[in-house]
């Protein structure tokens, strides 16, 4: 994933509605309280697949379905589509995995975190979240350890402001 030139993350707990445990006959939702993360990005937000070590019919697949992609995440981040392109190597602005069990030589700096990915044996049926086929954890979903290229630079009560280390 390419990271956005600037982030601001807000965190607070809001007002909600949401459906109660044991229904209420005519009250199909009660006000509660929960905690939330918005994040506002300057840029955009890249994402990469490896086309080449994909089989065709998958590469075809991710390419055909890209523009149709209009959120993301179990709670709905909207996302707007802005075109794609081929490259043979990714900008700094990208995540790097690290393998786990072994030092980082590399010389970027960033954040280390988890992130999801594909696993090898991912379909469209397991991802998405409105069906009822579990996933199965480093089979269909994985979670990898990234340097993700972002500095904090700025935070308060409530926010945090990130800027990207690598190129835009």
């Amino acid at each position: 994933m390419g990271v956005p030139s600037r982030a601001a993350l807000t965190h607070t707990i809001i007002k909600v509605r949401q459906e109660p445990k044991k229904q209420i006959p005519g009250e199909p939702y009660i006000s509660a309280v929960a905690y939330r993360e918005f994040v506002h990005f300057r840029g955009h937000v890249k994402w990469a697949f490896d086309l080449a070590h994909m089989r065709g019919a998958v590469a075809e697949l991710i390419v055909a379905l890209a523009p149709h992609v209009h959120y993301i995440g179990k709670r709905g981040g909207f996302i707007q589509f802005q075109g794609m392109c081929r490259a043979a190597a990714l900008g700094l602005e990208f995540t790097e995995p690290l393998l786990p069990g072994k030092p980082y030589e590399g010389s970027r700096v960033g954040h280390v975190a988890v992130l999801d990915d594909f696993g090898p044996d991912a379909n469209l049926d397991a991802l998405n979240s409105y069906t009822d086929t579990p996933i199965k954890r480093d089979r269909q979903r994985r979670f990898v350890y990234s340097l993700v290229p972002l500095a904090v630079i700025n935070e308060g009560p409530g926010f945090t402001e990130y800027l990207c280390l690598g190129s835009a």
